[in-house]
């Protein structure tokens, strides 16, 4: 029952994505474990998913 909970916070129930919460805590994880003091990420904007997120708001459309 935890593992689906935890799950469901961290991946999206449509898409089976990650999700911000998630990507959030991997950056954490990796600028603390990193000897680097740079990270890059590179973020894409799929195509209709913006109007869910403008239209609805992130937390739906995460």
């Amino acid at each position: 029952m935890a593992y689906k909970v935890l799950y469901g916070l961290s991946y999206d129930i449509l898409t089976d994505l990650p999700t911000r919460i998630l990507l959030n805590q991997k950056i954490q994880r990796l600028s603390n474990q990193s000897k680097y003091t740079q990270i890059a990420l590179l973020f894409l904007d799929l195509y209709r998913f913006r109007l869910i997120n403008e239209g609805f708001g992130h937390a739906i459309g995460d």
